[in-house]
């Protein structure tokens, strides 16, 4: 699995975006307000950390009327956190029409 992706869904707007990049930073610490990556229902999925329980965490996608989240499938297992993500947002000239 490559350690980046494309987002392609609005779950996490306003703050990311359909078309920015995601970078997964395995190794790094998980804090409640982190956003992570999330293997659920086999998708990659981009949700921010709302809770931590005992080895798993509540997610929710900051965009509550579009996302797929905890609410619908309960508390996300450690194991299934790949990392806590960098957000590398789409540059404006791409979405421009300069190219």
């Amino acid at each position: 699995m490559l350690p980046y992706f494309q987002v392609e869904d609005r779950s996490m707007e306003p703050s990311i975006t359909p078309g920015d990049f995601v970078m997964i930073q395995r190794r790094a610490p998980i804090r409640k307000g982190d956003v992570v990556v999330v293997m659920a229902g086999g998708m990659l999925m981009i949700k921010r950390v709302a809770g931590i329980g005992e080895g798993a965490y509540w997610v929710e996608g900051d965009n509550r009327e579009e996302s797929c989240d905890s609410r619908r499938f309960g508390w996300v297992s450690s194991e299934s956190v790949l990392g806590r993500a960098r957000v590398f947002h789409r540059p404006n000239w791409l979405t421009s029409g300069i190219l």
